[in-house]
């Protein structure tokens, strides 16, 4: 009989960190589209998905859906949405507000180890979501794996390259359980090459505050 696989310190620190984010989200996921804050990253969660360009016959993979807000929005324009995220409590909400969408359905579980099969999906997104992940580099294969050939991602966040995202990114490592860190533009071109994605490229809005990298998978 093999030895157990014991914990190192890295993966119980990588296991309280999304313990804090899940447990911080289910607190608020009854009033996360109502606060200002959430309004705003709701905006950019909706533009991010247009960067997507999705079409009728699509089947699209929300990670880090929140309560599904934006899914919402999208659904309709879609074969087939599924949003994932790490909170029970924000995917309890996102199923009770899209009782009356049949081609959506909700799930719980890791970025970094996607409940998928390979090739399920023909477009993905992440926006507002990856600063959350203690792996990025492991969470952007999962997002390549669960893709179709031709499959195109998007992954929408806060550009610290812009001072006062850097400040606020500061403000939030301090106060929001599981908020790691925004992830630099050119760490997400870096990522998504490495995953075999092509096509990469990047957008800059709000003023260059908020940055969409937009990939194909070969």
């Amino acid at each position: 009989m093999g030895a157990a696989t014991v914990p190192t310190m890295h993966t119980q620190r990588e296991g309280d960190q999304k313990a804090a984010s899940s447990g911080y989200f289910d607190a608020v996921a009854d009033r996360y589209e109502t606060n200002w804050r959430w309004r705003r990253i709701l905006r950019q969660q909706s533009l991010t998905f247009a960067a997507l360009e999705l079409r009728a016959d699509d089947r699209l993979l929300d990670i880090g859906c929140g309560t599904g807000a934006a899914l919402r929005e999208t659904a309709p324009l879609v074969a087939r949405a599924v949003g994932l995220d790490l909170s029970p409590g924000m995917i309890d909400e996102a199923r009770r507000l899209a009782t009356d969408l049949p081609n959506v359905e909700f799930a719980v579980g890791d970025a970094e180890r996607l409940p998928f099969a390979d090739g399920e999906f023909t477009a993905v997104l992440c926006s507002s979501s990856i600063h959350h992940y203690p792996q990025p580099g492991k969470a952007v294969p999962e997002m390549a794996r669960v893709l179709a050939p031709g499959g195109r991602i998007a992954i929408g966040d806060a550009n610290p390259e812009q001072l006062i995202v850097r400040l606020v990114d500061r403000h939030l490592k301090r106060t929001e359980p599981g908020h790691l860190g925004f992830v630099h533009a050119n760490e997400l071109v870096r990522l998504l090459g490495e995953a075999g994605f092509e096509q990469i490229s990047l957008r800059r809005l709000h003023r260059q505050g908020f940055v969409i990298a937009l990939a194909r998978k070969s």
